[in-house]
């Protein structure tokens, strides 16, 4: 979904007839995401019912497919954001919202003077997103961002230095290396694919 300012922020969701009201607090879908990308054990049902619980107001009566589904069409239509800015060279990732959390924290108090820690669990959603997308390039993480994006230059028996000097950049701005397949995603990506390929069983 693009933002438009002149318009209400998304509240509500008509899901088969009914409407749901939505809790998309920057805190809630946040720590949401953090859970899909990192479900530490939990089975997709628990985890469906917990994101449930975090981002929609009632609907507890619906079996867990349905769940899945409504889950799925609140990510798709409010919570995606754009990738573009999410990605570097080669598809890899360049953020991550829970390792990067202070750099963001940083970012938002230097640039707009907001204080995450007293405004997530008030902010909607669409609106941390959008003053996400608009950090200016001199602040920390964007700035980490364009290293984890930037190519290593291939070698022409002058640059050695800025080589070594990029290489040792990206390494101390790397985030944590992933093992499984599905982990090697961006989390987000991980997200949608899993809501969907377990909605259809």
């Amino acid at each position: 979904m693009k933002l438009r300012f002149y318009y209400p922020l998304p509240i509500k969701m008509e899901f088969e007839g009914k409407r749901y009201g939505l809790r998309l607090t920057a805190a809630n879908v946040l720590r949401y995401l953090e859970l899909c990308d990192d479900p530490e054990g939990l089975t997709f049902e628990e985890v469906t019912e917990i994101g449930f619980g975090w981002l929609v107001k009632g609907g507890q009566k619906l079996p867990p497919y349905k769940k899945a589904e409504l889950l799925d069409r609140i990510f798709k239509e409010y919570i995606n954001p754009p990738k573009k800015r999410l990605k570097g060279q080669k598809n890899q990732s360049v953020v991550s919202f829970g390792y990067d959390s202070g750099f963001i924290y940083s970012a938002f108090m230097e640039a707009y003077g907001i204080d995450l820690w007293e405004q997530a669990q008030k902010m909607h959603w669409c609106k941390f997103l959008a003053l996400f997308e608009g950090l200016p390039e001199n602040c920390i993480l964007r700035q980490i961002m364009g290293i984890r994006a930037q190519p290593i230059p291939v070698p022409n028996g002058h640059n050695q230095e800025e080589i070594q000097r990029i290489t040792e950049l990206k390494a101390l701005y790397a985030l944590p290396s992933k093992t499984t397949a599905e982990e090697t995603q961006n989390g987000w990506e991980a997200l949608f694919n899993f809501l969907e390929r377990r909605a259809k069983e």
